[in-house]
């Protein structure tokens, strides 16, 4: 599949008309129409509705018009990181950002990096909970503020500005804990909690936080995973349970709808920026001496 066939299939996507995709990629409508034939031929399945009128996606077609999007997009900025490192500098910083962890600080980092370098373009990408551990290795992203425990089987991924990140007990108003303060480890394994937005290959965080609960008669039945964040913040909104979340998310939380409790004996996990010693951006050196001093 080429990538040209992909921008025009784009542009007939974004302006749902094929001659004026014609223009915006300087060729001829037939050639659009003939390429979009082939690219259908070619996925197998129809892309768009036509009709002498208008132009409009099937179901089908629409997803694969959202995924080549982000397709397009990687291959430019995989580009322009290439090049400027062939050409010995880059003016970009790919950051993957992953789950709820101390979204503040990060942005805060970031914005004092740019502060700093200016010229350097700062592109976030979203970091997939089953295959982050790739990104990173892999070099698709430069950098992520993450959970260093996870990263620890292979010795080329690298930590800097560890930190504690402290979490805090998220129920419905109508729990039956809702009007306490202080919630202690005994009276919080006798209800069902979850981890938000853990997947199953984070079972660590499971191991540590069953761990922190450790007490007579703990039923580890009553922790359980929740791969999506929303999900499980609409499982407390429904009295399903309660959600031990990162403290720095508190106050974006609808306080009419959750009460938060403190944990009678604070419940941490460590967070760091993490690279590969093996990514040759030398932005990354830069970010990570900001990030040391």
């Amino acid at each position: 599949m080429k990538i040209d066939k992909l921008e025009e299939f784009c542009s007939v996507g974004r302006n749902m008309n094929f001659s004026k995709a014609a223009d915006e990629c300087h060729t001829a409508q037939s050639a659009i129409s003939l390429h979009i034939r082939q690219l259908e031929e070619e996925v197998g399945f129809q892309i768009f509705e036509r009709s002498t009128r208008k132009v409009s996606f099937t179901e089908a077609g629409y997803s694969f018009y959202k995924d080549c999007l982000g397709i397009l997009e990687d291959i430019e900025n995989a580009q322009s990181k290439a090049a400027a490192i062939s050409a010995g500098k880059t003016s970009a910083l790919t950051v993957g950002i992953e789950g709820l962890i101390q979204g503040d600080i990060r942005i805060a980092t970031l914005k004092k990096f740019e502060s700093m370098y200016p010229e350097v373009k700062v592109i976030p990408v979203c970091m997939n909970l089953n295959d982050k551990y790739e990104q990173l290795t892999d070099g698709e992203v430069d950098v992520v503020f993450d959970i260093p425990r996870y990263y620890t089987l292979n010795r080329d991924i690298k930590a800097v500005g560890l930190m504690q990140n402290e979490h805090v007990l998220m129920v419905s108003k109508d729990h039956s804990l809702a009007d306490k303060k202080v919630i202690s480890k005994k009276d919080l394994s006798e209800h069902i909690t979850f981890l938000g937005g853990v997947s199953n290959i984070e079972n660590y965080l499971m191991r540590q936080y069953t761990e922190y609960l450790r007490c007579d008669n703990f039923d580890t039945k009553k922790v359980r995973y929740v791969p999506d964040q929303n999900v499980a913040t609409m499982m407390v909104a429904l009295g399903q349970g309660g959600n031990i979340i990162p403290r720095e998310r508190t106050p974006v939380l609808n306080r009419d709808m959750f009460s938060i409790l403190e944990l009678e004996e604070p419940f941490y996990i460590e967070s760091a920026w993490l690279y590969s010693r093996k990514n040759k951006n030398p932005v990354l050196d830069k970010f990570i001496d900001m990030v040391k001093n």
